[in-house]
């Protein structure tokens, strides 16, 4: 298995929206989600290429992410104390119906009166993060697969509900070994293996994805062959935890990790 780090340099205060959804609060996971940064890194691979950002909409649902052998685990804040995340939270104006997708386009372009007069607006508690850098894994057993995404460095675009950020460091491919160890995880853990740690729990989801190999793609091309979501909970461990990992380049991903995603 190789490994690729990626640092991710937010340009302003990140939303990544929590499930369950509410209409009037709007809560953000305190670091990147796996299939968010698995689209973000697929729309970096398209820029790179020149290419045009494509949107989607409920009524036509494509999804274009990373293919599914590339294990995205999410990133996590740097746990440098002095660049930590922080969340904060405020009243601002938020939409009140779900079928409204302008605030959650890619690209924001001239909008018609006409279409301006169908927004409905309500307040929102709308939480920001605060993060100077947030450090992302992605895992590949095929150590060429991940050079590709080596030249997303100091490419950006939007990153979740609210935010733009870039990434400002690639690290690897690097190999790892698998490993039994007590250390801290690196990203994410399933909630199952986080049991007699030190955790915060968070309710996710991850791809549900088609059966059948005969719909593959390459990164920054789709749509993937997903067919939706299913949940996940996952545990931010505050601790140092026992469990198999893959390791390299004082990274540790736990090897249940990419059983889900």
């Amino acid at each position: 298995m190789f490994g690729l780090r990626v640092t991710i340099r937010p340009t302003a205060p990140l939303t990544f929206r929590r499930v369950p959804f509410s209409t009037l609060e709007m809560l953000t996971y305190p670091f990147v989600p796996p299939t968010t940064l698995s689209g973000y890194l697929d729309r970096l691979v398209r820029l790179l290429r020149n290419e045009e950002l494509l949107e989607t909409n409920n009524a036509n649902l494509k999804f274009y992410t990373l293919p599914r052998a590339y294990h995205v685990v999410g990133a996590l804040a740097a746990p440098d104390p002095v660049r930590s995340q922080q969340v904060l939270t405020t009243i601002r104006q938020g939409i009140r119906l779900f079928d409204h997708t302008a605030a959650s386009q890619l690209k924001h372009n001239k909008r018609s009166s006409s279409e301006r007069s169908k927004e409905s607006y309500q307040l929102y508690r709308w939480e920001y993060l605060f993060a100077e850098f947030l450090i992302g894994y992605i895992l590949h057993e095929q150590e060429d697969a991940l050079k590709l995404l080596s030249w997303v460095q100091n490419y950006g675009c939007k990153l979740g509900k609210e935010g733009w950020a870039f990434v400002d460091k690639v690290e690897g491919p690097f190999p790892l070994e698998q490993q039994r160890v007590r250390k801290k995880p690196s990203c994410l853990v399933p909630a199952a293996d986080a049991f007699g740690s030190s955790t915060k729990m968070y309710p996710l989801y991850r791809y549900a994805w088609h059966d059948t190999d005969s719909w593959e793609h390459e990164p920054g091309r789709g749509p993937a062959p997903i067919q939706g979501f299913a949940p996940f909970l996952a545990a931010v461990v505050d601790d140092m935890a026992e469990m198999d990992y893959y390791v390299g380049n004082d990274a540790y991903i736990p090897v249940s990790m990419l059983e889900y995603f």
